[in-house]
């Protein structure tokens, strides 16, 4: 006799519905052993031979709670779903292999890892200078760096990316508490963010030394987030000369909006600080495509892109190949400049050929 797929309930050979769980009922089954599509009825497997009538066990049955366990169940288990849906889609650095977990919170994608990337060119150190620090709490960046570091369709927040992210979840939660790894205090992460206190990187000046040394300090009590805001944020108090930069502060019992000096004030080679980065995905772009040179993706009816049907390859003789490259407005007058001047040139000498 057939059984419902969903709750194992017994079912008459012409049932088109479960009568317990009102599942549909396919008119045909697979077979248990190899998966081969079978008739409803069928007792032995056409394919390998393997019988079809071993009985399917029912799932058992809970007795039901009260409508008051019920409503506390649902209250206790609010956090895991909201976790569960958030962080189901990761993202892979094309640069690196390095694989992030992501979480969607309100209209935001964020990376759900501080960044690990190394820039090539320097600025960015794990925290004691212990390479065993990076897989957990990432790498700490000067605001420089901070600011190229993220990958492509990804960039470093502003401040009201991070304002906009509080708003979302005040509605429910305190923002601290919502944000931090459970590892973290009595963190509850709410939305997957999993914000780990992975401390800094900060200068300090010392009569002893010629110039100045670093020192790393706060992991275990908070974490600093750069932004890419220079402009003071609506109801922070301000009393810097102008020339700081602005950072999210992350600690036990709240947040903050901090600021500081890009460069350490006396010593044009010292970096003042080095912070976490948390990368937040771009926007969509209407109509947008991509540049092939720069890699960034831009609103084809904004910007004049310009489109190369062809490439002409130096050699002997030149060759001349269909292609279609895409070069963006910026592109053209900066990296892209010496493009397109050799392949004017490489397209009158083939011409000539």
């Amino acid at each position: 006799m057939p059984v419902c797929s969903k709750c194992g309930a017994e079912l008459d050979e012409a049932a088109k519905f479960c009568m317990e769980c009102g599942t549909p009922v396919s008119q045909n089954k697979k077979c248990i052993k190899c998966g081969a599509e079978l008739p409803n009825n069928a007792k032995f497997c056409f394919s390998c031979g393997a019988p079809q009538d071993v009985a399917t066990p029912v799932a058992e049955k809970t007795e039901s709670k009260n409508s008051t366990d019920e409503s506390s169940s649902a209250k206790e288990n609010i956090v895991d779903n909201n976790k569960s849906s958030d962080t189901e889609e990761t993202f892979t650095d094309p640069r690196d292999g390095e694989v992030y977990k992501t979480c969607k919170i309100g209209n935001q994608v964020w990376m759900a890892e501080n960044l690990r990337y190394r820039p090539p060119k320097g600025g960015s150190h794990a925290y004691d200078d212990d390479a065993s620090n990076v897989k957990k709490y990432g790498r700490l960046y000067t605001w420089e760096t901070a600011m190229e570091a993220c990958p492509p369709g990804w960039h470093l927040p502003s401040i009201e990316d991070f304002n906009q992210l509080k708003n979302f979840i005040a509605k429910e939660y305190d923002a601290s508490d919502a944000l931090r790894a459970e590892e973290w205090g009595d963190g509850i992460d709410a939305f997957g963010f999993s914000a780990l206190p992975a401390g800094l990187r900060w200068w300090s000046y010392s009569d002893k030394e010629e110039c100045c040394y670093y020192a790393y300090d706060d992991m275990g009590n908070r974490t600093h987030f750069w932004t890419s805001s220079k402009i003071i944020p609506d109801g922070v108090e301000y009393f810097g000369d102008g020339d700081d930069v602005f950072y999210f502060e992350l600690y036990k019992n709240g947040t903050d909006i901090g600021y500081a000096y890009k460069k350490a004030k006396g010593c044009i080679n010292c970096f003042y600080h080095e912070r976490s980065v948390r990368c937040i995905k771009d926007a969509p772009i209407e109509n947008g495509v991509q540049c092939d040179f720069c890699k960034k993706i831009f609103n084809a009816d904004k910007n004049p892109i310009r489109t190369f049907e062809q490439e002409y390859i130096d050699g002997n003789p030149i060759q001349k190949k269909d292609i279609i490259k895409r070069m963006c407005y910026g592109c053209q007058n900066t990296i892209g400049h010496d493009f397109i001047k050799e392949q004017k040139e490489l397209k009158q000498k083939y011409e000539k050929q």
